[in-house]
């Protein structure tokens, strides 16, 4: 992992409602679960500054990669 995601901390995650009873069905059955799960809204402040930003993610490497790289959701 890259430094970058040294530098921020977690405040909240909170899942994603999508998608209607099909799809969750869907995705449960669905070899790759954590992949295919419903994605979670990322809130991380930045340790030194106090900024807060948001991501969407489905799993907690992918948060971690677009910390890292500043890929975050835009307002």
């Amino acid at each position: 992992m890259p430094d970058g995601f040294a530098e921020w901390e977690l405040v909240s995650r909170k899942a994603v409602s999508t998608g209607n009873l099909f799809d969750k069905v869907r995705r449960s059955f669905s070899r790759n679960a954590p992949e295919n799960g419903p994605p979670i809204m990322w809130t991380v402040r930045h340790k030194a500054t106090g900024l807060v930003r948001r991501l969407t993610a489905r799993t907690e490497l992918e948060a971690r990669v677009k910390i890292a790289n500043g890929l975050f959701d835009t307002a």
